[in-house]
């Protein structure tokens, strides 16, 4: 017999999830990083034009504030909404707020299956989850 290799390249079609950081807690929540700062966790790689698009996200069902800053991090697997500039309304203070999130896509172009994602920022600032390993 002859050897033989190739390649196989397997598409992804696995739809992202957001990814819930207090497994203890009802829902999926996020973590605030300080007072001004909520950060969203993605269960994989995400397109950071999706993850950094503003539209892409309600402040319970109203638009981000035009001064929230939207950067990806992680590794685009995850944003940070910073709400430091929001000079008045519920936004200057994102504490126990729940943010929505809307269909964003991974690196592979899939969205995430649901239409938006409720996700709850805790009261106070929250330590990082622990690193499994």
């Amino acid at each position: 017999m002859a050897e033989y290799s190739t390649t196989v390249s397997v598409k992804d079609i696995v739809a992202p999830t957001v990814s819930d950081i207090d497994e203890d807690t009802n829902g999926t929540q996020a973590q605030l990083l300080s007072a001004k700062k909520v950060k969203i966790t993605f269960s994989e790689v995400m397109d950071s034009a999706s993850i950094t698009n503003k539209d892409n996200y309600l402040f319970g069902t109203a638009a981000l504030d035009s001064k929230v800053k939207v950067s990806a991090v992680d590794g685009n697997k995850a944003v940070v909404l910073d709400f430091t500039d929001v000079e008045s309304g519920a936004q200057t203070t994102p504490a126990s707020a729940t943010i929505n999130v809307l269909r964003v896509k991974d690196a592979a172009g899939n969205p995430t299956a649901t239409a938006s994602t409720p996700v709850l920022v805790p009261g106070s600032a929250t330590a990082p989850p622990p690193l499994l390993g």
